[in-house]
């Protein structure tokens, strides 16, 4: 925990890829579960990070990864554009994957975390339907409407006739 934290705390890219590292090694639950939280917070966001995080959306601790992974994306600088959209694709995928009302919930709020324009037409649909756990979750990210429609809340997206 100690030594997750210190790497997250450094706030350079050697740090968060060491703690990627960590987050593909194989660690007891409560080690991998630190790990996943300190590379939650772990700054810069890194190809590395991504991919790792990526990874983990199999592990044990694959909610954690997930809001992590959207958290990394909407903080990954440009230079990891490409890396971050296909993020957002493989999150959606998951949704629409999903066995369980509770596992897409996790995701539309990882969808929700990315800032991803990408997420929106789902995130739209969920809050305009007619299922109220799901529609709360994804209204729960109205930050995402802000920034990806000029400050305009998600439940009351321009529409591209506006």
């Amino acid at each position: 925990q100690l030594l997750a934290g210190a790497l997250s705390s450094a706030r350079v890219p050697e740090g968060t890829d060491a703690l990627a590292g960590l987050a593909t090694a194989k660690l007891s639950a409560p080690a991998q579960s630190d790990v996943i939280n300190a590379l939650t917070l772990s700054e810069p966001v890194t190809a590395t990070s991504l991919d790792a995080l990526d990874q983990s959306l199999d592990g044990a601790d694959a909610h954690q990864a997930a809001l992590a992974l959207g958290s990394h994306v909407r903080r990954a600088d440009a230079d990891l554009s490409s890396q971050s959209h296909d993020a957002v694709q493989e999150l959606l995928a998951r949704y629409a994957a999903a066995p369980s009302d509770a596992e897409r919930a996790i995701i539309v709020q990882a969808l929700g975390n990315s800032g991803s324009p990408d997420a929106l037409p789902l995130l739209r649909s969920l809050i305009h339907g007619s299922d109220h756990d799901l529609a709360g979750a994804a209204n729960g990210r109205k930050s995402l409407g802000r920034l990806a429609c000029g400050g305009n809340p998600i439940g009351r997206m321009a529409t591209p006739a506006d």
